[in-house]
């Protein structure tokens, strides 16, 4: 009896694991056919391409090009109802913003999970994350009831960067190229932002706010959601894993003798 009570044990904390970490979306956009963009998953939440935006092939890999007029991906409706139903998740976006585009201003948001297609100050429930200001946000109602963690400038152009974002409860994380930047132990949890309806308007690129700014000249390398909060470790795999770093750091910040020392350490 004590050893099925071992294995049982140790079977269902391994279960959890690994339901703690299950990959429910992903884009690698390999395939793309018809305006659709394939979910590499078996949950099959098929993007759409919108606009301008359009898959690219390069040699390091394909990606999708939101170009400059109002391109963007609908995820559809589907992956808004998984999002409602769960209380731990992860989203981890690979995109470059071209040089010359502007993120001056409303919107350049990477993406949204809206109740609403146009929210208003005090209307409207979404999670979202925008390059302007480099921030997640939470609301239950209008952008004048958020909960938000930023970095709290413009992203950085001209080349791949890796963005993170983990919740669990109400605690965010925000990472950056793999390292931690910003976290916030109030956060608005999924059954608080999203308690009676689930977010139809899911989208890459595009602000659930009229009138603000579509996220143009920005390009989308990889799109994963997953069911569960990645921790700092596998965060960090995953970023230098698609942005092939291998043993260096990518700087979120000012070089100091503190980084250098703990750049050391990770690496020993």
């Amino acid at each position: 009896p004590m050893q099925k009570l071992l294995i049982l044990t140790i079977a269902t904390l391994m279960g959890a694991q690994c339901f703690s970490q299950k990959l429910i979306l992903h884009y690698d956009f390999k395939k793309a056919e018809n305006g659709l963009v394939t979910d590499r998953t078996k949950s099959r939440y098929d993007g759409s391409l919108m606009g301008s935006a359009k898959i690219e092939s390069a040699q390091d890999g394909n990606y999708a090009d939101l170009g400059y007029g109002n391109g963007y991906i609908d995820m559809g409706s589907n992956i808004g109802k998984k999002l409602q139903s769960i209380d731990e998740f992860t989203v981890a976006v690979k995109y470059k913003v071209d040089e010359k585009a502007s993120l001056q201003g409303n919107g350049y948001f990477l993406w949204a999970f809206s109740t609403l297609e146009q929210n208003t100050k005090d209307e409207g429930r979404y999670h979202a994350y925008k390059l302007n200001v480099q921030r997640g946000e939470n609301s239950i109602g209008g952008w004048s009831r958020e909960t938000i963690l930023e970095i709290g400038k413009q992203s950085a152009k001209g080349k791949w960067l890796h963005v993170t974002y983990t919740q669990k409860g109400n605690m965010g994380r925000l990472y950056l190229n793999g390292e931690l930047v910003a976290e916030n132990k109030d956060m608005f949890s999924m059954d608080t932002t999203f308690p009676d309806e689930s977010p139809s308007y899911n989208w890459i690129g595009r602000a659930p706010f009229n009138g603000d700014a579509f996220l143009a000249g920005t390009k989308i390398g990889d799109v994963r959601i997953y069911e569960g909060a990645l921790n700092e470790k596998k965060v960090r795999k995953l970023a230098y894993k698609l942005l092939n770093i291998k043993k260096a750091e990518v700087h979120t910040g000012e070089i100091t003798d503190k980084k250098i020392k703990k750049l050391a350490n990770k690496l020993l």
